[in-house]
C-alpha cells in the first residue's frame, strides 16, 4: 500500500456526505481498520529501525517443538 492515509481520508470525507447511519457505521469501521493496519506498519518500521541500529533485544527461550506440532 503506497498511500495508506488515503483510506482514512476517503472514508472520512464520505462519512460527512451521508445521512445513512448504516453507511456511516461502515465508513467508520473502514477508518478504524485502516488505523489498525497503519499502527502495525509503524510498529514494524520502528522494529526494523531498532534492529538496524542494534537496539533490538530478543528473548530466546527453549520450547518443546513436539507440543507445537503434534504428530498426526
Amino acid at each position: 500500500m503506497k498511500k495508506p492515509a488515503h483510506h482514512y481520508l476517503g472514508s472520512a470525507q464520505l462519512a460527512g456526505l451521508t445521512d445513512d447511519p448504516g453507511e456511516t457505521r461502515q465508513l467508520l469501521d473502514n477508518i478504524a481498520g485502516a488505523a489498525v493496519r497503519m499502527n502495525g506498519l509503524i510498529s514494524d518500521l520502528l522494529d526494523v529501525n531498532a534492529i538496524e541500529q542494534g537496539r533490538f533485544a530478543s528473548a530466546v527461550e527453549s520450547c518443546d517443538l513436539g507440543r507445537l506440532w503434534p504428530k498426526a
